[in-house]
C-alpha cells in the first residue's frame, strides 16, 4: 500500500469516525435539570427584569456570565430557550473537534483524537446538556491551539485572554483558609441558636437548652 493509498484509508476513518460521533450526540441530546436555573434568568432578562431569579429580588443565581450571556443572545435571536441552548451546546462542541484540525500532527493522530471523544460517553452527553461544558470543551481546545503560536507576545496575549474568559466564573474565587471556614461554620451555628431561642420566646415555649 503507498503513502497515497494509506492517507486516503485514514480520510475514510476519519469520516466514519466523525459521522458515529455526530450520530452519538444526537442520540444523547438533551436537558440538564440545573440548566433551568440559568433559563428562568435568561427569561427574566428578557422580559425586562434583569439577570435575576425573582423579579423582585435583586439574586443572581448562575456562576457562568460567559455562557449566560451567549445564551440570553440566542435566545433574544430565536425566541426560544430550550432547543436554542440545545443547538448552542452542539455547535460549541462541534467546534471543539474543529479545532482539533489545527491541533493535527496527520490524518491518523486526528482519527485517533476524534476516535477517543467517541468512546467517552461523558463527552457525548454533555456536548449538548444545557449547561457551560461545550462553552468549556472549546475554551480547552482554543488554549492548546493559542498555546502552539510561534510567536511568544503574541501567545502570551491570546493565552491570557482565553484563560481569563475561561475564569470568568463567580464561583472561580481562591480557597479559602480552613480555619476561616470553621469559623463561618461557628457563626452560622451559633446565628441559628439565636433564632431558635427568639422564635421560641415568641411562641411562648422555654428556649432549647444547649447540652455538651
Amino acid at each position: 500500500m503507498t503513502s497515497q493509498d494509506n492517507a486516503t484509508t485514514w480520510r475514510l476513518c476519519l469520516a466514519a469516525i466523525l459521522a458515529a460521533l455526530l450520530a452519538s450526540v444526537l442520540r444523547l441530546a438533551w436537558l440538564f435539570a440545573a440548566a433551568l436555573i440559568t433559563f428562568r434568568s435568561v427569561e427574566n432578562l428578557i422580559q425586562g427584569y434583569g439577570p435575576v431569579w425573582n423579579v423582585d429580588e435583586r439574586v443572581q443565581t448562575y456562576t457562568h456570565p460567559l455562557w449566560f450571556w451567549l445564551l440570553a443572545l440566542t435566545r433574544w435571536t430565536t425566541g426560544e430557550c430550550a432547543v436554542s441552548a440545545v443547538a448552542l451546546g452542539g455547535l460549541l462542541s462541534a467546534t471543539s473537534v474543529g479545532l482539533l484540525w489545527r491541533l493535527r500532527r496527520n490524518t491518523a493522530a486526528l482519527a485517533v483524537a476524534v476516535a477517543l471523544l467517541l468512546g467517552s460517553r461523558t463527552w457525548s452527553n454533555f456536548a449538548t446538556s444545557g449547561l457551560e461544558t461545550s462553552l468549556v470543551y472549546v475554551l480547552a481546545t482554543t488554549l492548546a491551539v493559542v498555546y502552539r503560536d510561534a510567536e511568544p507576545d503574541r501567545r502570551l496575549r491570546r493565552t491570557a485572554i482565553v484563560v481569563g474568559l475561561a475564569r470568568w466564573r463567580l464561583d472561580s474565587e481562591p480557597r479559602r483558609d480552613p480555619r476561616h471556614r470553621r469559623h463561618d461554620v461557628s457563626r452560622a451555628a451559633a446565628a441559628r441558636r439565636r433564632n431558635h431561642r427568639r422564635n421560641a420566646r415568641r411562641a411562648g415555649r422555654p428556649p432549647p437548652r444547649r447540652y455538651g
